[in-house]
């Protein structure tokens, strides 16, 4: 399994459409992509203009796969920038064990 989680702050007055956008998001990995195992997104309880955003994937290939969709197109080609700064990954990388295995 490979999984990615990130913070996003929302730029001022953009915090609903961000989160309308991993709304979306999340719907075309439920429903396109096969290879998508979770995609959750969290307010962080310190910071109401922030999210915290899980993605996990059956395998690297998965989350390659994960790009070529609308939706990551979108967000690279510069939505992200208009949506939201200060983002961080906090960890990207290959699950050290997952009941998947």
């Amino acid at each position: 399994m490979f999984g990615i989680l990130f913070r996003i702050e929302a730029k001022p007055g953009k915090y609903q459409e961000l989160v309308d956008f991993m709304k979306w998001d999340g719907e075309v990995c439920r429903d396109q992509e096969p290879g998508t195992l979770r995609f959750e997104f969290y307010r962080d309880p310190k910071d109401e203009n922030a999210l915290y955003v899980y993605e996990a994937y059956r395998d690297t290939q998965a989350f390659e796969a994960h790009k070529d969709h609308a939706p990551f197109q979108r967000w690279v080609s510069g939505l992200q920038n208009e949506l939201g700064t200060n983002l961080k990954i906090l960890f990207r990388g290959e699950a050290a064990w997952s009941p998947e295995d």
